[in-house]
C-alpha cells in the first residue's frame, strides 16, 4: 500500500479539534494518519518514562474517528522530555540497559491498549532518538519483543532523524563516517522489522534565490549546496542506500516545510524567514514528490503537521495543499459512465495512468481506501452513486434505462 498520510501534532489532539483533523484528512486525500502518544520523562538523562495518560486518551478518540472513517493509522510513542522543552534527539539515558528495560514496558502498554485492541495497521516504535540508535542489539531486541512476545501482526516502523554529509568531510569523526556508521546499522535489517522511515528534514540549499524553482530543489536533493563550500550531499542516493542495504521499504516518516522564504535551507526551523512564502514550500514538496513518488523501494510520505491552522507547517488553504493531496495517489479518479443500467458492475475507474480499472476489482488496488455503489435508484433523477476514498461521484443512467 503507498501510504498518503499525516502527523497530527501532540500538542492539538483534544476532541474539539477532531472535526479540523478530519478536515486536513479530506484536503489531503490521506489514506493515514500519524497518531503520537506522549511518552514523558523529566529530562535528557532520564532512564524512566510513562505514558501520559491525557495524551493516551485523546489518542484514542481520534483513532476511533479516523477508523470510522476507513482511515489507517500508525501509533507514534513519541517522545516529550521535560514538558516538550528538550528534542527527542537529545535523549542520552545514563543507563541505556535500565532505559531499554522501561521502555519495552511502555511499548507493552501502547500494544496492548491501543495496538491490539484497535487493530492499529502500524506501530512507530522510535522517533529521531539519535543518541540512543547505535544500540542495535537493543533495538532488535525491542523488535522482537513487540512482534513475538506482544504478538503485535501490524506494520513495525523505526523512524530515523535526517542527517548531513559532505563530499570533502570524510575520515574518522566526519559527517560521511556518521551516516555510513547510520547506514550500517544491523537493526535497519532486523527481521521484525517492516518499514524504515525517516524525517525528511534535509538542508539543502542557502543560495540567494529564496524561492528557488522545482528544478533547481531537484537538482539539490541530488547535490545540496549548502555552506559556501558546497555539501554536494546526494540525499536521493543516501536515502536510497538504506533500501539497498537493507531491503526495506523507505517512508517519509515526517516531511514538514515551513511556508516561508529559505524553507530548503532549514526546513526543521519553522521560522527560517519571517517572510511568508507559498512557493518555497510548494515547490519543496513537488521536488521532492518528482524524484521520489515513483521509486519502488518508496511507499509514501506523511505531511507534518496536520490540524495546527497556526503552524508554519501547515498546508491547508495554500498552494502546497494540492501538491501534497496527489503526493502518492493518482492524479485522476474520475468516473465515466460505460455500462449498462442492470450491469452496473461494468462502469470503470480511470487512474492517472489512463488505466480503466473495473469497479468489481476496485478492492485490489492501492489508492482504493474504500468503495460503495448505491443501488438506490431515483426513478425521476435518473442517478446512482459511488463513492471512492469518500468522494461520491453522480452517474447519469438515463442513456441506458431504455435499452
Amino acid at each position: 500500500m503507498k501510504l498518503q498520510s499525516g502527523n497530527i501534532d501532540v500538542t492539538n489532539m483534544a476532541s474539539g479539534n477532531i472535526s479540523n483533523i478530519m478536515d486536513y484528512v479530506d484536503r489531503l486525500n490521506l489514506n493515514v494518519v500519524t497518531v503520537p502518544v506522549k511518552i514523558t520523562a523529566a529530562d535528557s538523562t532520564s532512564n524512566t518514562m510513562s505514558i501520559d495518560a491525557t495524551s493516551k486518551s485523546e489518542a484514542i478518540t481520534v483513532i476511533e474517528e479516523l477508523q470510522d472513517n476507513n482511515i489507517f493509522v500508525i501509533l507514534e510513542a513519541y517522545p516529550w522530555i521535560d514538558g516538550g522543552t528538550v528534542s527527542e534527539t537529545e535523549w542520552d539515558p545514563s543507563d541505556v540497559s535500565t532505559w531499554f528495560t522501561n521502555y519495552k514496558s511502555v511499548l507493552s502498554t501502547l500494544v496492548d491498549d491501543i495496538c491490539n485492541t484497535y487493530d492499529i495497521w502500524g506501530f512507530n516504535v522510535a522517533s529521531n532518538l539519535e543518541k540512543i540508535e547505535p544500540n542495535s542489539t537493543e533495538w532488535i531486541d525491542v523488535l522482537d519483543y513487540v512482534r513475538d512476545t506482544k504478538n503485535y501482526s501490524g506494520k513495525i516502523i523505526y523512524r530515523t532523524n535526517w542527517w548531513i554529509t559532505a563530499v570533502w568531510d570524510t575520515g574518522s569523526g566526519s559527517t560521511t563516517e556518521d551516516y555510513n556508521n547510520k547506514l550500517s546499522n544491523s537493526l535497519f535489517s532486523a527481521d521484525n522489522l517492516d518499514i524504515i522511515s525517516i524525517s525528511a528534514y534535509f538542508e539543502l540549499t542557502e543560495e540567494s534565490n529564496t524561492e528557488p524553482s522545482i528544478s533547481t530543489l531537484e537538482d539539490r536533493l541530488r547535490s545540496t549546496t549548502v555552506t559556501a563550500t558546497a555539501r554536494e550531499q546526494d540525499v536521493f542516493a543516501e536515502v536510497e542506500n538504506f533500501w539497498e542495504t537493507h531491503g526495506k521499504k523507505i517512508f517519509f516518516g515526517e516531511l514538514g516545510v515551513p511556508s516561508v522564504e529559505s524553507a530548503s535551507y532549514h526546513p526543521w526551523n519553522p521560522s527560517v524567514s519571517s517572510t511568508n512564502s507559498q512557493i518555497a514550500q510548494s515547490n519543496l514538496l513537488q521536488a521532492y514528490k518528482n524524484l521520489f513518488k515513483d521509486e519502488y523501494w518508496f511507499i509514501g510520505a506523511s505531511n507534518f503537521v496536520i490540524g495546527t491552522d497556526s503552524s508554519n507547517y501547515s498546508l491547508k488553504g495554500k498552494l502546497a495543499e494540492e501538491t501534497f493531496a496527489y503526493f502518492m495517489e493518482p492524479e485522476e479518479k474520475k468516473i465515466i459512465d460505460t455500462g449498462r443500467y442492470k450491469e452496473v458492475e461494468r462502469v470503470y475507474v480511470e487512474d492517472a495512468d489512463g488505466v480503466f480499472v473495473n469497479i468489481s476489482d476496485l478492492e485490489n488496488y492501492d489508492w482504493v481506501k474504500n468503495i460503495t455503489f448505491d443501488h438506490d435508484i431515483d426513478e425521476d433523477v435518473m442517478q446512482a452513486n459511488i463513492t471512492v476514498n469518500r468522494n461520491i461521484y453522480k452517474l447519469n443512467l438515463s442513456p441506458f434505462v431504455s435499452q
